[in-house]
């Protein structure tokens, strides 16, 4: 029989995935057969220093040398040589939109799949001429990322299947996402470097929202926040598509920043300082001038929260279910701060938001062959087994 139709282990794919954020770059061995749960089977993750202070240039520059340490330990774990490698990315390293389009006849014409290609075409190209200014100081040019119907009513219904029916009236949105080309162009350049490999770019954002979409109790209307270094990808789903993406300048560091504001310390030294009292390592002294610290820090992120929320809410109130996506060492006070009642006047039930762990949401969705999973990892390695077989 295995003569005849091939073995499972023959049609079994091994991947490169990596995950490009605003304070660190993750790299992965990722098995993906058919038929199975995809295993990953070693994560690196490699954070960057905080700065006091830091612009676009300065990291840059560090994600480039993080990405270079990613490889050096991704290279002697190499079970076979990579069949593709897949890149994901977090801001500021890609812009997205979801935008509304519409379009009528006075007669009825048919939808196809080539008119909805042109339409969507266009308005890819005036969002890349927009954005496109924006970053001038990344050099020129952008390319695009996902592109991506997530809606279609026709006639002022919504269809699953709108291809080949007759309509006046079309309305499309769609999601569409682009990085800068010198991005793209540096970090193809440092992976060719050690692994001569096919290389596909994707937002971590839209791959969060993917696999959240495969579960079958995730409520139609949700919010992802999606937390890193310098920045927080939020992303507003309705009625199961993503209304908005939003970038906020705010992560773990504004956490650190605010604790080293409140102790008067380097933020690279406070950032150990929390990283020993998160693991419980601290004497009781230290642990207490962090306690003393906490109420203030917190109080500071939080306000920077409920500001971001209160320009959001002016356009509808967010939903009440989050899906919060962020490292293991400072969930407990993102928790904390997010479920707070003074949030309750943003959300569209008038209490404070439900918050689910991402990790814990799309745990069982892969097999690991380590102790700890890495979130970021984990959605992104489900988006690519469940993108492949979508393809065949």
């Amino acid at each position: 029989m295995h003569m005849m139709f091939g073995n499972q282990e023959d049609k079994k794919q091994t991947y490169l995935v990596f995950d490009v954020g605003s304070n660190s770059v993750a790299g992965s061995w990722v098995r993906v057969v058919p038929g199975s749960r995809p295993v990953i089977l070693f994560t690196k993750r490699v954070f960057i220093n905080i700065y006091e202070n830091v612009g676009v240039p300065q990291l840059r520059f560090t994600i480039r040398n993080s990405l270079r340490e990613v490889l050096t330990f991704l290279l002697p774990h190499a079970p076979c040589p990579p069949d593709k490698a897949f890149v994901f990315l977090s801001s500021p390293w890609y812009a997205a939109q979801t935008r509304t389009i519409t379009y009528s006849k006075r007669h009825p014409f048919i939808f196809s799949k080539r008119f909805a290609d042109d339409l969507v075409a266009q308005e890819f190209e005036k969002f890349q001429q927009g954005q496109h200014r924006e970053w001038k100081k990344l050099g020129d040019g952008n390319v695009p990322l996902e592109h991506k119907t997530m809606h279609v009513k026709l006639n002022g219904y919504t269809y699953r299947d709108p291809l080949g029916k007759k309509t006046e009236r079309v309305e499309l949105v769609s999601f569409m996402s682009m990085m800068p080309t010198d991005i793209r162009d540096e970090l193809e350049h440092i992976i060719h470097s050690t692994f001569h490999v096919d290389i596909d770019f994707h937002t971590s954002a839209f791959a969060s929202y993917f696999s959240l979409a495969h579960i079958v109790d995730v409520p139609e209307d949700h919010i992802i926040l999606d937390i890193r270094g310098e920045t927080t990808d939020m992303v507003i789903v309705r009625n199961g598509y993503i209304e908005e993406t939003i970038s906020l300048p705010m992560g773990d560091h504004t956490i650190v920043r605010a604790f080293a504001n409140q102790l008067n310390k380097k933020p690279l030294q406070v950032e150990e300082l929390l990283s020993m009292y998160s693991a419980g390592e601290l004497d009781e002294a230290t642990s207490a001038t962090i306690r003393n610290a906490k109420k203030k820090s917190l109080e500071h992120v939080e306000s920077l929260f409920i500001k971001a929320f209160e320009q959001i809410a002016v356009r509808g109130l967010l939903p009440y279910h989050m899906y919060l996506y962020t490292q293991p060492e400072y969930r407990d006070w993102y928790y904390t701060i997010l479920a707070d009642s003074r949030m309750s006047q943003y959300v569209s039930l008038g209490k404070s938001f439900d918050i689910h762990d991402g990790e814990k949401m799309m745990k069982g969705k892969v097999l690991d062959e380590e102790v700890v999973l890495d979130p970021f990892i984990v959605a992104d390695t489900f988006f690519i087994a469940a993108q492949l077989l979508e393809k065949k």
